[in-house]
């Protein structure tokens, strides 16, 4: 489970090479001058502001003692008709802009994704805190553990696998769903996104480490799969599905989830080239945290952890040999099956040799609770268990 770019706090990962320098100090001195990176810091600073926190801590309950929903007008980005991002700065970084049915409700009914003059969106748009900025969505292990983390250090306040103040970085809420294997304390049945972008990972090294990551064969993560997206069983329902070798239901969900976030996100961008500066200006935050040096880290006021850009390693190389995914393999299972995910995995940019997209970061850093522990050593520690498929 090599990567670089591992999306949750699972199973340890091993990589050939890592920014381990960067990873070293996680501190960094403070600076007069924001450090600024990607392409974005051409771009026109973001009118919109990033929405104040939610909740209603100290504030009026109701008879039974719970908050009120706080009301006030909308966001600024929910405020036109047609939420759109900015197309001349996407196109400069060289992300993927999807053409949408604009319709009213064509994609609030079958996501997250905000569409003020939908019915189904009045109530996000009547409470100032059910809707948010922007949601960060993809496959799991596709580094949604990571964005989460870079984003917090620049400043945007998202949870992973919850909401957050500025929204969430979650593979749970590529669908929309009235209950999820981890359920956030907060209801989503009326909360939407302003923006919804797509997070995208090189197929192998995604279904290689959902393949690690599933120490049993099935659970109740793979239960709420097969709920969500019947295709990943295709006919062999219930306990026939749990039957079916792990590597093929993995291609199918690497398949099958991507094709839905295709229906309704505003952009796709690839984990492994794009700065997560540059995400955060396409969500139209302010330039103050899409430019900064980590002073505005969410969690931390004291220590500056820098932004880890995604870069290929000095000598060009990760190893593959790791890998438990091969096209081969998914031949062999599924012919027709390959065909399609080769045909994906080109359009999406990339070469099917997952040797041609080197990755040099080792984010098992950015997990709840550090670096995975031996059993005893973390039960007398700190208590930060990981969960698998939490990326």
């Amino acid at each position: 489970n090599n990567p670089a770019f591992n999306s949750g706090p699972s199973s340890s990962s091993s990589s050939s090479s890592s920014f381990g320098s960067m990873f070293g100090a996680l501190a960094a001195p403070k600076s007069e001058n924001l450090r600024r990176g990607g392409l974005g810091s051409v771009a026109r600073r973001a009118e919109a502001t990033p929405n104040a926190m939610v909740g209603n801590k100290g504030g009026k309950k109701n008879k039974r003692g719970a908050a009120k929903e706080k009301t006030g007008p909308p966001l600024p980005c929910a405020r036109n008709e047609t939420i759109m991002v900015d197309r001349a700065l996407a196109t400069r970084l060289g992300v993927h802009i999807y053409e949408q049915d604009k319709t009213p409700c064509a994609m609030a009914k079958i996501s997250l994704k905000l569409q003020p003059k939908c019915p189904e969106c009045a109530a996000a748009m009547k409470h100032s805190d059910k809707h948010r900025q922007m949601l960060v969505t993809g496959v799991q292990r596709s580094g949604t553990h990571y964005a989460w983390e870079m984003f917090n250090r620049l400043g945007v306040h998202v949870h992973h696998e919850g909401l957050g103040p500025h929204g969430a970085v979650s593979w749970f809420f590529a669908y929309k769903s009235n209950s999820y294997a981890i359920n956030n304390p907060d209801s989503l049945s009326v909360h939407h996104f302003c923006f919804v972008f797509h997070q995208v990972r090189h197929p192998m090294r995604v279904i290689s480490s959902v393949v690690k990551a599933s120490k049993k064969p099935w659970d109740t993560y793979w239960a709420w799969i097969a709920k969500m997206e019947p295709r990943v069983c295709e006919g062999a329902g219930g306990k026939k599905c749990q039957k079916l070798p792990l590597l093929l239901r993995a291609s199918r969900l690497w398949l099958y989830w991507n094709e839905h976030i295709e229906t309704y996100a505003d952009i796709r961008f690839k984990v492994e080239e794009t700065s997560p500066r540059d995400v955060c200006r396409l969500a139209q935050f302010e330039e103050r945290l899409c430019g900064s040096d980590g002073r505005y880290h969410t969690t931390s006021s004291k220590v500056i952890q820098p932004i880890v850009e995604p870069a290929a390693p000095a000598d060009g190389h990760t190893g593959v040999e790791h890998l438990q995914a091969t096209w081969e393999a998914i031949e062999a299972l599924d012919p027709a099956l390959a065909e399609k995910m080769k045909e994906m995995t080109r359009r999406y940019g990339y070469h099917l040799d997952p040797a041609m997209h080197p990755q040099s970061l080792d984010t098992s850093a950015f997990r709840a609770g550090g670096k995975d522990e031996p059993k005893a050593k973390a039960k007398a520690g700190s208590g930060g268990g990981s969960k698998k498929f939490a990326g």
